[in-house]
């Protein structure tokens, strides 16, 4: 008889485990490209006892002792990971469809087997795994937007500040003020400028938004801006102005900005209604937020057994943390697995858990503008 639990036995239960250990962002999450994965071996975070900055070496005399080298950053961040976890049912009219359909494969049991394999693997990979993936990248997307992790979900509470600099948080733009985006006296450029200070340093600035937010800045003429490049996502938005009675393009850099919009979301099941089909919609990137991150070189020694900071990856500017897991006898990385109750053998079930925390460690590099949007 063709059942998942014949299914998953030919499979083996290893398999979901080692693709859940491998499993990586896809390449549309923008927030894990500035905070990668990392494997730890620790359940706690505390990037100030894993960081030595590189300093110069000193003079020193002939037949004298070496001078000292190196510093261990002041700032601290310690904390624990946080754990995820979700399960996973099929629910009963796609149970009842597989069931029919399995039965086009009596007497072909090799066949029918790898369908209900295949089929495991999908649900596995686009509801189990996938639902981490998105936490993930809400949680990154919080703390690079507000640099604060605030959440409570189940009864449990998280609040973590991670006291990034509070000149790199620009001043919030409020309708109140009269300074929103969308407002004539809007404060757009005068965030730019500031943010161009702020990463002068860099060799190049890299700009996120959600598009309604972008819309809100085109949309507002007392910008003096035009659209001089778009491809796909991205945006060149140039400042204009009017010198001897022509419009002419700004001589000035500084009215020049190349925007990429984010409009990637997840959904989180609203346990509060006590209806389990609701949902809530959560942005990556929130509308109203502005994330500018600069170009630099990560310089340094991290002690991470694991994996190594790409070197590639000029816009890093911290990590994400992947602890290990009871669940996975104490290795690091995501656990997984996909069973049949044995009371229901055509049933199938998916389970996943995580413990992770995203990890800023170098915040200067980082710049936020904040704009009220309309109602």
């Amino acid at each position: 008889m063709l059942t998942f639990a014949s299914a998953l036995r030919e499979l083996g239960q290893e398999e979901f485990t080692r693709i859940a250990r491998e499993v990586r962002p896809p390449a549309n999450y923008l927030w894990a490209t500035l905070l990668p994965e990392r494997s730890r071996a620790t359940y706690t975070v505390d990037s100030s006892s894993m960081r030595i900055k590189t300093t110069m070496a000193g003079a020193v005399g002939m037949d004298s002792a070496y001078p000292p080298g190196g510093a261990i950053e002041v700032a601290r961040f310690l904390e624990n990971t946080a754990k995820f976890a979700l399960n996973v049912p099929l629910p009963e009219r796609t149970l009842r469809e597989i069931q029919q359909w399995a039965l086009m494969f009596r007497g072909r049991e090799s066949e029918g087997n790898r369908q209900l394999v295949e089929t495991a693997l999908n649900f596995y990979d686009a509801v189990i795994m996938q639902g981490l993936l998105d936490r993930d990248e809400w949680i990154r997307g919080q703390v690079i937007t507000t640099g604060k992790f605030a959440w409570t979900y189940n009864g449990i509470e998280f609040d973590i500040d991670y006291g990034l600099p509070a000149g790199n948080m620009l001043t919030d733009r409020t309708i109140g003020n009269g300074d929103a985006y969308h407002l004539p006296g809007s404060k757009f450029w005068d965030d730019v400028w500031e943010m161009r200070r702020l990463l002068r340093g860099s060799a190049r600035i890299v700009g996120v938004l959600h598009s309604k937010t972008l819309e809100q800045i085109m949309a507002n003429d007392s910008h003096n801006l035009l659209v001089a490049g778009e491809n796909g996502a991205t945006f060149t938005l140039q400042r204009y102005k009017n010198l001897a009675g022509n419009t002419v393009n700004s001589p000035d850099a500084r009215d020049r900005i190349t925007l990429t919009t984010y409009d990637e979301g997840g959904e989180i099941l609203d346990i509060s209604s006590g209806n389990t089909g609701v949902t809530k919609e959560y942005p990556f990137c929130a509308p109203g937020k502005l994330v500018f991150v600069g170009s630099g070189v990560n310089r340094g020694f991290t002690f991470s057994p694991g994996s190594r900071p790409d070197p590639n990856n000029d816009l890093e500017f911290g990590y994400h943390h992947l602890a290990p897991t009871v669940e996975g006898d104490g290795q690091p990385g995501r656990w997984g697995r996909v069973f049949t109750p044995e009371e229901r053998p055509y049933a199938l079930h998916g389970e996943a858990v995580e413990n992770s925390l995203p990890v800023i460690e170098n915040a200067k590099r980082l710049v936020v503008l904040t704009t009220e949007m309309p109602s």
